[in-house]
This record gives C-alpha cells, sequence and structure tokens, in this order.
C-alpha cells in the first residue's frame, strides 16, 4: 500500500461532476467517506446545478475535515466534458479518478486500486464493477478474463490514471463533445500510456437509469450524431497508432458496442424502424472500418474478451453476412436472456 504522507500530493485525485444530482450526492460522497485507503483528496464540481448541489458538497466537506476536499463552482453549465476538465484542472494526485455523481465506491475501492497502483506503477488500471438497477438490483457485474486483452476497457468508472501522463501530454476532454467522453479520453490517453492493469475485483456501483423515450430518440432518431462521434473518435486513434494490435483493438471494441446498438435498435424499435436504425448504425461503421468483418480477434477464444459474449457476437456476424435480418431480429429475445448486453 502506497505510504500516506500529508505534506506530499495525494496518491489520487476523486473528481466528482454534478449536474443537478443533489438528490443521489450523499450516497456518492458517503461511499468517500468510508474508503479504507486515506491518502486521496475530492475535487467536487458543480457544473451549475439548480439544485442544493453546492451546499451538500459544503456540508460534507465541513463534516469530514480529515479528508481534503475542494469545491468548484461553475457559472454556466457548458457540459460534462467541461466539468471533468475542471476538475483535472484542480486535481494534484498522482493518480485520477473519476467517479459519477450518481454511482459509489465499495469500501476498498481506492485501496485495492492503489495497492495495484504502487505495486505496479501502471499508467492505467481498471477495476470490475456492477450494475445498479434503479430499484437497487444488480444487474450484472461487468468482469475481466484471466487473461484479458491489453487494452481491456472503455470507460472512466472504476479506473486511475496516471496524472503526470495527463499533463506531459496535456491530456484533456474535448470541449464541444457532447457525447462518448469516456471513448475520447481512454483512447487518447492510450495511445501514450505503456502499462495498463486490471483488479480482478468488483469495486464499484454503475447506476443505470432505465432509458427513457427521449434518450431512445437521441440514440436512434436523426443523423444519429451520438454514434458517428463514436466512430469517429474510433477511427482518428486507429490512424494515429502504428501499433496494429492496439488498431485491432480499437476496432474490436467499436464492434462490441455495434452490435450492442444493433440489438438494441430491434429491441425497442419497430421493425421497419429498426431495420432503418440498423442500415445506418452499420453505414456509420463500414465507412471508416469497411473490413470490420474481418477483424482478428473475432475469434471465440484467446482473445481477452469473454467466451460467451463472443459467440454471440460470432453468431451475429455471420447473421449479418448472410443478409438474415429477420433473424437477427428474433435473436433479441435471446440475447436479452443472456445479460450479455443490457436493453
Amino acid at each position: 500500500m502506497p505510504v500516506q504522507d500529508a505534506a506530499t500530493e495525494p496518491f489520487i485525485s476523486v473528481i466528482i461532476v454534478c449536474y443537478n444530482y443533489a438528490h443521489l450526492l450523499p450516497r456518492t460522497l458517503d461511499s468517500c467517506a468510508r474508503q479504507t485507503f486515506r491518502d486521496f483528496e475530492l475535487v467536487c464540481v458543480d457544473n451549475a446545478s439548480e439544485d442544493n448541489t453546492t451546499e451538500v458538497f459544503e456540508q460534507f466537506a465541513a463534516e469530514h475535515p480529515n479528508i481534503e476536499t475542494k469545491i468548484i463552482t461553475l457559472d454556466k453549465n457548458l457540459g460534462a466534458v467541461h466539468g471533468r476538465n475542471a476538475g483535472l484542472d484542480n486535481a494534484t494526485g498522482k493518480y485520477i479518478m473519476f467517479n459519477d455523481a450518481d454511482d459509489w465506491m465499495d469500501d476498498d475501492c481506492l485501496e485495492v486500486l492503489a495497492a495495484r497502483a504502487e505495486e505496479t506503477d501502471e499508467d492505467q488500471i481498471y477495476g470490475q464493477l456492477r450494475e445498479v438497477m434503479p430499484d437497487g438490483k444488480v444487474f450484472r457485474e461487468r468482469t475481466f478474463v484471466k487473461h484479458p486483452s491489453e487494452h481491456p476497457a472503455i470507460v472512466l468508472q472504476c479506473a486511475i490514471f496516471k496524472r503526470a501522463l495527463i499533463e506531459e501530454h496535456h491530456l484533456r476532454m474535448e470541449e464541444g463533445l457532447a457525447f462518448t467522453d469516456d471513448w475520447y479520453f481512454n483512447l487518447k490517453f492510450s495511445l501514450f500510456s505503456k502499462k495498463i492493469g486490471v483488479v480482478h475485483k468488483t469495486l464499484y456501483n454503475y447506476y443505470f437509469n432505465s432509458l427513457s423515450a427521449t434518450a431512445t430518440k437521441e440514440l436512434f432518431g436523426g443523423d444519429m450524431v451520438k454514434w458517428k462521434c463514436q466512430v469517429k473518435i474510433c477511427a482518428d486513434a486507429a490512424q494515429k497508432t502504428d501499433d496494429g494490435h492496439f488498431k485491432d483493438e480499437i476496432e474490436y471494441h467499436l464492434i462490441i458496442d455495434y452490435y450492442t446498438r444493433v440489438l438494441q435498435a430491434f429491441m425497442w424499435l419497430d421493425k421497419d424502424a429498426g431495420r432503418e436504425a440498423y442500415a445506418r448504425l452499420r453505414g456509420a461503421v463500414t465507412a471508416s472500418f469497411p473490413n470490420y468483418m474481418k477483424n482478428p480477434l473475432f475469434h471465440p477464444f484467446g482473445n481477452g474478451f469473454h467466451v460467451p459474449a463472443n459467440f454471440c457476437r460470432l453468431i451475429l456476424r455471420e447473421l449479418e453476412r448472410m443478409g438474415w435480418m429477420t433473424v437477427m431480429q428474433k435473436a433479441v429475445k435471446l440475447f436479452k436472456h443472456t445479460k450479455i448486453i443490457r436493453f
């Protein structure tokens, strides 16, 4: 475990950005107070909330003077990306962690991640998380295989990133990027990181709101701006690396999300709308990754991802290759039952 010295920089800066989630903040902050590892600071960003978010932050700081708590109140909401950048600008820890305002850590989350970082000095380290539904039930745990891929995840949650690398390469979220900032930051960081590690322990609770009709329209309606942005981020990262295996992993991560979106479209939309959404999803992928069906990670064993999910993606690829859209639509119930993806 890292040596804890109040005279030095904190080992971890936990950045919490909140916009109108004051009612959920106490659960998040209480989990920070219960951490068994104490060499951390909280960087709390009120992203111009219209509720009492700042008051909740201030009350927590007053009740826990032993935890270094910085409170940044922004005058204008310019999106979550701007809030996270404000957090990065004020962080001083050796590592950075992003904790969503509606999520919460297990008591030993920071301890386990910090111990791994001290042992290996890895640039980024991922822990496992569980997905929790609004009724409190755990939908599933997102775990890593025994021997995960070199770039096992594209998430901000339950992960720590070395701040020296962030500052050396002037890494920030891209302002104006309304969606997929997790993909942007992870892939930009991974272009420079040399050592990536995982912890095979579930440490973090990721709170899932049920997808609303508005969110469904946002995801599949219009020009699918969010999906096109995600594809572009992956294409840009693939062009900037000379590592062929990393290129394949970037493409395969996109494929994973692509088939998830296809199944969701067939689940949430009617037959004709589902097919139209599928055509748009596929069109965006093929424009940047025309040979995605030939990705070398497209096999069930030994590719660093879970075997059952790999089999499902292989099935979907073959159905897609043969143009059996009706079968793909009927397969949705099977995939929903496996809990491989969340509908």
